[in-house]
């Protein structure tokens, strides 16, 4: 979901842009490799991601990859994850 001032609050963010994962499908490829709600996506592949458009657009260019590497800030920290792309 987009950050918006509201979610920023909510989360005790001071930065309103990015993505952040609201909800993780169990037994998903995100929730094996560690995703959480409340995870802010920052980059994907390297790329930055600032709104849900950057989020669309660095997803659909990641066909035929095998795997994807996200930036990911949980509260204060930032972590690197790489997914198992089943597309």
């Amino acid at each position: 979901q987009q950050i918006n001032p509201e979610i920023a609050e909510s989360l005790g963010l001071t930065r309103t842009r990015g993505v952040v994962i609201t909800a993780v499908e169990p037994g998903s490829v995100a929730e094996e490799a560690g995703l959480q709600p409340g995870d802010i996506i920052r980059e994907i592949n390297r790329k930055q991601i600032q709104n849900l458009s950057d989020y669309k657009n660095a997803t659909a260019g990641t066909a035929g990859n095998k795997t994807v590497l996200f930036l990911i800030q949980r509260q204060e920290n930032t972590i690197f994850l790489a997914l198992r792309n089943d597309n």
